[in-house]
């Protein structure tokens, strides 16, 4: 039997209830003439398939002509060709390894400032100064020892009680000593060793008066050089010291101290108790 009669048995051996819930949800159906049945035969509907709504008296051959006009042509399938494969879409990413990372140069840690404590009292004949200071010392890693007590031994000459001791080695826009008024202005600029001369001109820009003290041998060698390019530096005094004696203000050096300092007729003496140390100044200019 064709499919479309045999969903028709199907519906019409159901109540009439079931076999109108049928017809609404599967498609439309059409009954045939009460005439074309058979006494006594089940009531058959036939399928309209997109048949408009008819009259039930219409024969079962009207509703398969009107199926037949109304059906559309089914259009026959076309194969796609598929496109021609590409091997490099294929072809599996190459695997780059990232690169290595250079591990980084350490760079030296900074070492610290060794720090000392000096009692100092000063008996200066000269000036009519007699004071005692309480001094903390930050020893830069590149300084000396003879070159810290030289420090100690300027700031005995210059003492005064705004006389403070600069970062010296450890910043060089600050000197080793200076003197400032209750403005902030710098009345005296103090550097030891042999400093570049661009220094001491801006220095002398930037002070009242400038102080160099030299303490080794290199001192006179290097003022001979510096003399002609520091001529025009008004406010600038240049002296070099040295230790007479077999005593040297190395041996002086301790992590706590405690020195005296003598200054009477440009003779200077600086000791700790046990020992004393004659120190001469010369003046350059």
């Amino acid at each position: 039997m064709p499919k479309p009669f045999r969903r028709a048995m199907d519906g019409a051996s159901k109540s009439p209830a079931m076999a109108e819930k049928h017809r609404a949800s599967t498609c439309r159906l059409l009954p045939l003439r009460q005439g074309d049945a058979a006494p006594g035969a089940p009531f058959l509907w036939l399928l309209s398939l997109g048949v408009k709504e008819s009259d039930p008296r219409d024969s079962a051959e009207q509703c398969a002509n009107a199926s037949k006009q109304q059906r559309r042509p089914i259009k026959p399938r076309t194969t796609q060709t598929s496109a021609k494969p590409n091997p490099a879409k294929n072809r599996p990413a190459r695997y780059h390894p990232p690169p290595i990372a250079k591990p980084k140069a350490r760079s030296p840690m900074a070492l610290k400032a060794t720090i000392f404590k000096a009692q100092l009292q000063i008996a200066d004949m000269d000036r009519n100064y007699y004071a005692e200071h309480a001094l903390t010392i930050a020893r830069h890693p590149s300084e000396t020892d003879e070159r810290m007590m030289v420090r100690v031994l300027v700031f005995a000459l210059h003492a005064h009680e705004r006389l403070e001791l600069g970062k010296g080695l450890s910043d060089p826009d600050e000197p080793d000593l200076w003197r400032k008024d209750l403005t902030g202005l710098i009345e005296e600029w103090i550097e030891l060793g042999q400093p570049d001369e661009k220094n001491i001109i801006r220095a002398c820009g930037r002070a009242g008066q400038v102080f160099v003290y030299g303490f080794n041998r290199a001192a006179e060698p290097w003022w001979q050089t510096a003399e002609a390019k520091l001529a025009r530096a008004k406010n600038l005094s240049v002296r070099r010291i040295s230790s007479s004696g077999e005593a040297t203000l190395t041996q002086l050096a301790q992590r706590t101290m405690q020195l005296h300092c003598t200054i009477q007729d440009g003779q200077v003496w600086l000791g700790d108790g046990e020992r004393t140390v004659a120190v001469e100044i010369a003046t350059l200019r």
